[in-house]
C-alpha cells in the first residue's frame, strides 16, 4: 500500500493512510466473526444456520430468546467495551506522548481504587455511587499529578 493520501474539501484538508483503514476493517471483521462465534457457543451450542435463523426471526421461539435476549447483548457489550478500552488507551498514549503509557504508570488506577474504597467505607455508597467516587479519585489524582509535574517537563 502507498503512503499518506492528502484529501482537500474546500478549506478543510487532512491526510489519511489507506493502511489504517485496511487494518481497522480487518479488526472489525475479526470482532464480528468472534461475536458470531460467541452467539453459537455456550451450554446449548447452536449451528451457524440456527444463529442466523434466530437473528432473522425464522427459528423457534426458544432459540430466538437464547440468541437475541441472552447471548447477543453480552456479545455486543463485549465488543463495545473492548473498543472503548482501545480508544481510551490510544487517547492516553497520545496525550502523554508515550507509546508505553498506561494509567497505572502515573497512579490513576490507584487513585480510582482509593476513591472507590473511600466511597464504600466512608460514605457507604454502592453501584453508581462507587463509580462516581472512583471517578472523583481518579480526577483528584490527575490534578495532583499535574500540579507536581514541573513546567516545561516532558517536551
Amino acid at each position: 500500500m502507498s503512503g499518506p493520501v492528502a484529501v482537500r474539501v474546500g478549506p478543510v484538508s487532512w491526510r489519511s493512510r489507506p493502511r489504517t483503514y485496511a487494518v481497522g476493517a480487518a479488526v472489525w471483521l475479526l470482532a464480528l466473526a468472534a461475536g458470531l462465534g460467541v452467539l453459537g457457543s455456550g451450554s446449548t451450542p447452536l449451528t451457524a444456520a440456527e444463529v442466523w435463523g434466530a437473528l432473522t426471526g425464522s427459528e423457534s421461539a426458544s432459540v430466538v430468546f437464547l440468541v437475541r435476549e441472552l447471548r447477543l447483548p453480552r456479545a455486543l457489550t463485549g465488543v463495545v467495551v473492548g473498543a472503548s478500552l482501545a480508544v481510551a488507551g490510544s487517547l492516553f498514549q497520545a496525550l502523554t506522548r508515550n507509546s508505553l503509557g498506561s494509567p497505572d504508570i502515573i497512579g490513576l488506577t490507584s487513585g480510582a481504587a482509593t476513591g472507590a474504597v473511600v466511597g464504600i467505607v466512608v460514605v457507604g455508597s454502592f453501584g453508581w455511587g462507587t463509580a462516581v467516587a472512583a471517578t472523583a479519585g481518579c480526577l483528584a489524582t490527575v490534578l495532583v499529578t499535574w500540579a507536581l509535574v514541573p513546567r516545561g517537563a516532558g517536551g
